[in-house]
């Protein structure tokens, strides 16, 4: 009997040490060097970070893998100079290289200022737009719903014209779209799938203002917020269901990890997500930047061209849909850009009218 609970107990004690290892903190940081470069290489759960300096470089990388307990990564740094006086960083994590483009203080993505090519033509004209690639779906705003312009389809449900279109959102393969045929407040929601081409109804229990904004996404759940009723939500489209989350304390945003904020903040602040990203893209001075996740340090993308903003992102596959003049261009995390579509309409407003997918 006594052999019986020894072995007991000491299967237990067995499980529980495996459970603290396996779920114990592996977020981790060290300074080293490597060939005369310094490196602080971190790890917090989400990416691998690497700040590299030497002399006036300091540059920030991430990196993208699942968790190693080796330390000290970094299998090469490499240092070039390119054909238009840039110098160009290298490193390499994990078999994966990424690269910047240094002068002076600035930094660059890897084909800034040399563009490939790629002689672009008019394949297709379809209502005035004029379209220069044919893999990724485009809706655009047409005051009764959406045109899908690639496939030809209508998405029509708003009864009266109606130009402005300011309470879209776009999750995964959806479009959700309020009922802009009733006034002040709403409670039904369009849901387009883009994926299997249809239009679903969503009734919702509460009625929303119109005057209200979307703060992000986070683990399925669309996260709004009701200025004029001071109330936030979070919203299942998947599900169909919405669950009102704030209280007279304050709601939620996320920044890399919760954070509590009071409801005035989230009524006059216009609080967006910040999340975990390897890249995180913006627009600065009518220009395309990113930074890797968890740096300040600022990548110029594009030399060539006045982006007057972002139209759609595409974490999954790190591309992002700039309008720049009449035309939307799909650029990538290495500067690389091509020509999408054109339309004169363009030049003036394309704020929540044109939304892009990937096929």
């Amino acid at each position: 009997m006594k052999k019986i609970i020894l072995l007991t107990i000491t299967f237990i004690i067995l499980i529980a040490s495996v459970l603290i290892f396996t779920n114990k903190e592996r977020s981790y940081s060290i300074d080293y060097e490597k060939d005369g470069y310094k490196i602080v290489e971190r790890y917090d759960g989400n990416f691998y970070t690497f700040n590299v300096s030497k002399d006036n470089i300091n540059v920030d990388f991430a990196f993208e893998h699942k968790y190693s307990n080796k330390r000290k990564i970094v299998d090469e740094i490499k240092l070039e100079e390119d054909e238009n006086d840039y110098k160009v960083l290298y490193l390499k994590v994990f078999d994966q290289t990424e690269a910047v483009k240094i002068k002076e203080d600035n930094y660059y993505s890897y084909f800034y200022d040399n563009n490939p090519d790629y002689n672009q033509t008019v394949i297709k004209e379809i209502d005035n737009i004029k379209l220069f690639e044919e893999d990724y779906t485009i809706l655009i705003w047409n005051s009764y719903g959406f045109k899908d312009i690639i496939h030809n389809k209508e998405y029509n449900f708003i009864d009266k014209e109606q130009y402005d279109n300011a309470l879209t959102y776009q999750f995964e393969n959806y479009l959700l779209v309020p009922d802009y045929n009733q006034n002040k407040t709403f409670n039904i929601f369009y849901i387009i799938d883009i994926k299997n081409q249809k239009i679903n109804k969503w009734k919702l229990k509460y009625s929303i203002s119109f005057n209200s904004y979307f703060l992000g996404d986070k683990d399925e759940l669309i996260y709004l917020f009701d200025k004029e009723n001071s109330k936030e939500y979070t919203l299942d489209v998947n599900k169909k269901k919405i669950k009102k989350i704030s209280n007279s304390n304050g709601g939620i945003a996320f920044e890399g990890r919760e954070v509590s904020y009071s409801l005035s903040d989230l009524k006059y602040k216009d609080i967006k997500f910040k999340n975990n990203n390897k890249y995180n893209y913006f627009v600065k001075d009518n220009s395309l930047y990113l930074n890797y996740y968890g740096s300040n340090k600022n990548i110029k993308l594009i030399n060539d061209l006045d982006v007057k903003s972002i139209i759609s992102i595409d974490y999954d596959s790190n591309i992002v849909w700039v309008l720049s003049g009449d035309s939307i261009y799909m650029v990538n995390e290495a500067g690389i850009y091509r020509k999408v579509a054109s339309y004169f309409e363009w030049n003036f407003s394309a704020s929540n009218k044109v939304f892009m997918f990937n096929e």
